[in-house]
């Protein structure tokens, strides 16, 4: 990073010249300023604490001039106030920049999900630098955002992973549940006890997020055949019940009528034999 010359300053020219001028501070060492901390500390805030004159010149013309590492660049004129407000002013430029990228650096670490978004930003603002008309320590925004970008990147591969691995885990406790659906729809003649657990399996299956439709279409048929298949099962078995309920009743309501028949006979031998023959058919 290059600094300021102190030896006298040339006179109005035309435009930027290609390289550091005399008594610049040679590009391989560390401009002044603040230190940015590493990208990806959600503790750790950049506080901006910016001299713009240590990075760049308001020639006596009002041209002003940024220094960077790779040399120096006219950045626009200043006419509208004395030169210390026009320092004030480029500074106050590069705050609003160093801002944003703070913002960035906060983000991708507080909403990972968003690291995408976040790396495509920082990429637009990195690429920004190049023009930007700030007064101020550029390189260091570079490096940081640098750092924000590579940070997004580990942080969008670790919410792809993450986010495949509860698919993986929700594919496997569906499939956990449809089994156990099928299991009590084939074997289970606890009726009332499967059937509340085949209902506390759809109330969890509702909750289960995180897979794609087809295979979650393909597991909701199974549940969905198991629990139509317990209710068929358990539906004809208590069809059946009444089935033989009504027999039964058809059966004793003759028994009680043969009974009635012989309440009048004085055959008492023949009738109590009668009798306890309809006790036992009862």
């Amino acid at each position: 990073m290059t600094g300021t010359s102190n030896s006298p300053k040339p006179g109005p020219r035309p435009g930027p010249r290609p390289g550091p001028r005399p008594g610049s501070m040679p590009a391989h060492r560390k401009a002044p300023g603040a230190t940015p901390a590493p990208a990806g500390s959600a503790a750790v805030a950049h506080a901006v604490h910016n001299d713009p004159k240590k990075f760049g010149r308001i020639d006596e013309d009002g041209t002003v001039w940024l220094v960077t590492s790779a040399g120096e660049r006219n950045i626009g004129s200043w006419q509208a106030g004395t030169v210390e407000e026009g320092y004030a002013h480029y500074g106050k430029r590069y705050e609003d920049l160093a801002t944003e990228v703070e913002l960035l650096e906060s983000r991708v670490v507080s909403h990972p999900q968003e690291a995408k978004t976040i790396s495509h930003n920082a990429v637009e603002l990195r690429e920004s630098l190049a023009t930007a008309t700030v007064l101020g320590d550029i390189d260091a925004l570079d490096k940081r955002l640098a750092e924000v970008i590579a940070t997004s990147h580990v942080a969008e591969e670790k919410v792809a992973h993450d986010k495949a691995e509860r698919r993986k885990n929700a594919i496997a406790r569906k499939e956990e549940l449809a089994a156990e659906a099928e299991e009590l729809a084939e074997n289970s003649t606890e009726w009332k006890v499967a059937g509340d657990r085949i209902r506390e399996i759809l109330t969890e299956w509702k909750q289960i997020r995180g897979i794609d439709r087809k295979t979650d279409d393909q597991l909701w048929r199974r549940y969905s055949r198991a629990r139509d298949s317990f209710n068929r099962r358990r539906g004809a078995h208590f069809a059946e019940l009444d089935r033989n309920r009504a027999a039964a009743r058809r059966v004793k309501e003759d028994i009680i009528e043969r009974a009635e028949a012989l309440k009048t006979s004085t055959d008492w031998g023949g009738t109590a034999a009668a009798f306890r023959d309809l006790m036992a058919e009862w």
